[in-house]
This record gives C-alpha cells, structure tokens and sequence, in this order.
C-alpha cells in the first residue's frame, strides 16, 4: 500500500498512516522516531541539556545554565560567567579553545609550556617561578610604566651572585644626596659585598665601622676606610694585611718612602757627575756629586720651573764653575751679582729657579 506523506515537512511533523504514527526527522519519515532538537537559529535552553544518545547539530548558539560531563572539539565564544560544580573532564584530541575574557578566583596550573602571550600582562599581585622568565618586552615591578627591560621601583633584593656580561656596568644612578645604592648579602669580610671584580677584588662593608676593597682570594683588606671618630683610609699590603698607608683627617703616616718620578721624598736623591755637563730636569730635587776637577756645570734655559732646586757637592780637589746657560739669569745670594759663580773644593751650594730662566745660587765656598 502506498502512502502518501505530507509535501515540504518541518523537523517533528507526525504523519499517521495505516495505524502508525511516522516522524519526520528532518531527512526522512520514521516510525517510533526520537523527537530530534530543531534547527532554530537561536535556540535557548533553560535547564539541563540531555540529547541522550543523540547529537546536536545546531547552527545557531545554545546557552545553558551548567555543564558536566565531556568536551570533544572545539569550543569558540564567550566566558562570561561559568560556574562548574566538578572539574571540566576529558578535553581529548587537540582542541582549540578560544576564550574572549577570563576570570580565575582560584589558582592557575598550567602543566605545559606556555610559549606565547599576545596581550600585555599589566599586573600581578604575586608572582613565583621555579624556572626561567623571557620577555620580548619590559618587565616592570613596582611599576606600570617600565622605562628599561628590567625597571625595579622600589628595593631589590638578590640573596646570591649577581652577574653581568664583560660589557655592562653596576650603577646606582643619581647625584648628590639623590644617589641610590647597591647591596648584597655575603662576600669578603662576612659583610656586604657591593659587586665583586672577576670574583676576586669586591667593595666591601664588614658590617661594622670599616669599608673599602677586600681581596676575596687571599681573604684579606686591600683597601679600608675606617668609619671611627677619626675618619681614616688604610692602604695594606695584600700578602699579609700589613699597613702601608694610612691617611686620617690631621696627618699621613707611611711604613715605606714616599717618592715621585725623581725619587725618594724627604730624601735627596743622589746624581753622580764626573766632568762638565749641563744641568737636567730630573736632576731637580737631587745632589748632584761632581767628582771631576775643573769642571763646568751649565744651567741651561728653558728647563726648570719655579721652586726647582738643584743641591751641588764639589767633591774634588779643584775648583767648578757654576755657568749661567744662554738665556738664563744666575744671580748670587750674598750680593746680588749676576754671572757665573765658582764652587771651590768640598764646598756645597743650592740653585733655586725662582722664576722663567731666573736663578739664584747660595753656599759655602761659594764665590
């Protein structure tokens, strides 16, 4: 028997023929057919969405209350609010989830490796890794407007080593009483160890009433400066600590000779002649031992600066002549006399350069 079924059905039509009730499934007419959901093209559901053991296809958007079970495909909207009473299950495959906004009351454990975030990070309350941070950008702390690929408003604490490249220095920028400051815990001394040089020399405060450079090899001060109530910087031998200089507010006190590119100070150093020459410039500051009878000795121009002076020990037998140079002016303390001088045997005279090539020459034996 044919049956002749209704033209251009919609979706849950019932047709009955012969004694049997038929549903239209939205593909064809079945007989005991489940009720399939329509195709509305914004359906909304108010309770609990139970399809059984059939599938929703729908192109429109379905909006529940709650959701419990499993998650198989993609899943692309909005996270307004989404309250679930379990844990979300059994995210197979490789689903891509696109979430537009996102809240998290509890905690975030993500388990992978998060490679990439498009948006800016503008704050976190707190903040720990166990690993490594890399950032294209800047990282601001203390602060919502980093100026610097690291920008620390505030105190900054690090409990180990501080490294920087060959190229970078350790600033702690300002001026004046605006100067910031750089400590770390530990270092030479048991004190504080401002940064350390190839992990030898470090800047050092003991924690106490002294400060300076401390040789972390040898463990001992190379310099000092002692806080106490007479300010004093010591420099000490790094072989055994032993004082080489100390330099306080009212004196200098040294265990070696102080000396310049002439030598010793508070010493004369000695220059040995043994005929006639012209007088040098490193001679200044020294006596001169002229051992050679009949010699002359030239002051020459253009040599000597004011406050030079030049000591002459006659120490042979006859007679040298203390010459004035081309250009220079040698005048004779006992009467004024400008021209050459005579320095007879074991006698000793000075010649100070009181002035551009202007002499004056004093002593014994002098004439």
């Amino acid at each position: 028997m044919a049956i002749n079924f209704p033209n251009n059905p919609n979706v849950n039509d019932t047709f009955t023929a012969g004694g049997i009730n038929f549903t239209f499934t939205g593909v064809k007419w079945e007989s005991g057919a489940v009720v399939e959901l329509s195709s509305d093209a914004t359906p909304t559901l108010g309770g609990d969405l139970n399809a059984g053991a059939k599938n929703i296809n729908n192109v429109g958007v379905i909006t529940a209350t709650g959701f419990s079970g499993s998650l198989t495909g993609n899943v692309t909207g909005n996270a307004d609010t989404a309250t679930v009473s379990t844990n979300a299950q059994g995210l197979t495959g490789d689903p891509s989830i696109q979430v537009t906004n996102a809240t998290v009351l509890g905690n975030l454990d993500v388990q992978g490796t998060t490679t990439t975030i498009d948006t800016a990070v503008t704050s976190v309350d707190s903040l720990a890794v166990d690993g490594n941070i890399t950032a294209l950008g800047s990282v601001g702390i203390g602060t919502t407007n980093a100026v610097e690929p690291l920008h620390v408003l505030g105190d900054a604490r690090v409990d180990g080593n501080l490294y920087l490249d060959s190229t970078k220095y350790l600033s702690a920028g300002g001026s004046g009483t605006n100067w910031g400051s750089v400590q770390i815990n530990g270092g030479g001394g048991g004190g504080y160890e401002g940064y350390s040089i190839d992990g030898r020399a470090a800047f050092v405060h003991d924690g106490s009433t002294n400060m300076g450079l401390y040789d972390d090899v040898n463990d001992n001060w190379a310099l000092k400066h002692s806080m106490q109530a007479v300010d004093s910087i010591t420099i000490l031998y790094a072989g055994n600590n032993a004082e080489k200089l100390r330099l306080t507010d009212t004196s200098i006190t040294s265990t070696v000779p102080f000396s310049d590119s002439i030598g010793p100070l508070r010493r004369l150093g000695i220059q040995a002649a043994s005929g006639s020459f012209s007088f040098a410039a490193d001679m200044a500051g020294k006596l001169v031992r002229s051992t050679g009878n009949s010699s002359t000795l030239t002051i020459p121009q253009n040599i000597f600066s004011a406050g030079d002076m030049i000591s002459v020990f006659n120490v042979s037998t006859g007679n040298n002549t203390i010459a004035q140079g081309t250009g220079a002016t040698l005048y004779n303390a006992a009467d004024g006399a400008t021209g050459n001088r005579t320095l007879g045997p074991k006698g000793v005279c000075t010649i100070l350069c009181t002035s551009t090539n202007e002499f004056i020459i004093s002593g014994s034996q002098v004439s």
